[in-house]
């Protein structure tokens, strides 16, 4: 269950940060970041995947908007969910 709510998330985020939808190869070069990233969790994976599709996408902590945050969060917990699984 967890998987394809977290890939929605991950895509969810990244066309926050460029301001419009994704197309099918972005969605396909995302995921091929994220399988090859060697980060532990899915969660650290995806922010990985993110920031080398789009370097400047993700301020730090301190510097992120409420709706970046809660979508971060929001990827964060479906990741988790996938991770468990």
């Amino acid at each position: 269950m967890g998987k394809e709510e977290f890939r929605q998330a991950l895509f969810d985020l990244a066309t926050f940060a460029i301001k419009h939808e994704l197309s099918d190869q972005a969605k396909k070069l995302i995921i091929h970041y994220f399988n090859e990233s060697g980060e532990l969790t899915s969660t650290l994976r995806a922010i990985g995947a993110i920031q080398r599709y789009l370097p400047d996408c993700i301020p730090p902590a301190g510097e992120r908007s409420r709706r970046l945050q809660m979508l971060i969060d929001e990827m964060a917990e479906h990741g988790e969910e996938w991770d468990r699984e």
